[in-house]
């Protein structure tokens, strides 16, 4: 009975010390469950952080900028009378909407010829409809083109090097700020600034012309006149044929001129050979 005793309180013990380190076993096996199960939600800040991140990373994955020379050709056809005012017009509206110029002509109506303008811009993109408007006013857009041509690679290679180069100078810069050796080696380092910086200002100068040929638009106008019988009469072509007539006439004397006093030479050449020949013709004759 005592040997019994003692097998059950030994089986008591055992289970008991089991039962205890079973339990903190079930514990932290459920609560891996309930973290896997329902996560804590991120703070307010956490949110706004990711979502900036995210769209930094949806403009890195963007298609890179293209630079884009863009020129439009248009041929305005308008009234002769009217066709100055037109030109006049359009360079106005230009300055208005803070283009550049870059070239304007004007022919006058002459007597054999009517009159004809030409005009060479450029203008900030979001100007350019309210441009086009100006010239439908002034007459009828009779044809019109455009041309694109990709500046990109351009622009690219330029700011690289411009890039390259102003790093260079700043660190010759700092080697002249901290040279204390021979005077030979100094001014071999100012003479290489100075070539550095001057291709900074040439680069800095090509920037600005690719800059000047992306940004705005360039636009190309020819104005022409409204070629009918009607505008300059029924017998002008008749007047103008026989103001012509004279000069085709004086010209034509002008060669005939101009043929003669070429064969003078040749004449005085062959005149006395001739005579000769006939002059011995006649003595065996006889």
């Amino acid at each position: 009975m005592r040997h019994l005793a003692l097998s059950v309180l030994l089986s008591a013990s055992v289970l008991t010390a089991c039962g205890k380190k079973e339990a903190p076993m079930a514990n932290m096996a459920a609560a891996p469950a309930a973290e896997v199960a329902a996560p804590a939600a991120p703070p307010v800040a956490d949110q706004a952080d990711y979502s900036r991140a995210a769209g930094a990373a949806g403009q890195a994955e963007a298609a890179p900028q293209r630079y884009l020379a863009i020129r439009h050709h248009l041929t305005i056809e308008s009234d002769p009378v009217d066709l100055e005012k037109a030109w006049q017009a359009a360079q106005a509206k230009c300055l208005a909407l803070g283009c550049e110029i870059l070239s304007a002509g004007l022919q006058r109506n002459e007597a054999d010829r009517l009159p004809s303008a030409e005009l060479s811009l450029r203008i900030p993109p979001k100007n350019v409809t309210a441009f086009f408007e100006t010239l439908k006013q002034g007459g009828h857009i009779q044809s019109q083109q455009t041309t694109t041509e990709d500046k990109t690679d351009a622009v690219v290679d330029v700011e690289a090097r411009l890039k390259n180069y102003t790093e260079l100078r700043d660190r010759l810069r700092q080697m002249i700020t901290n040279k204390d050796g021979k005077l030979a080696d100094v001014l071999a380092v100012h003479k290489e600034l100075a070539n550095t910086q001057a291709e900074i200002d040439h680069m800095t100068g090509m920037r600005k012309v690719l800059a000047n040929e992306t940004e705005k638009v360039a636009i190309d106008v020819q104005f022409v006149p409204i070629r009918s019988i009607a505008e300059r009469g029924v017998w002008t072509p008749l007047g103008d044929a026989w103001q012509r007539s004279g000069y085709n006439f004086t010209s034509g004397l002008a060669d005939v001129l101009h043929f003669v006093t070429s064969a003078i030479p040749w004449l005085l050449l062959i005149a006395p050979a001739v005579w000769l020949w006939r002059r011995r013709r006649k003595a065996r004759s006889k």
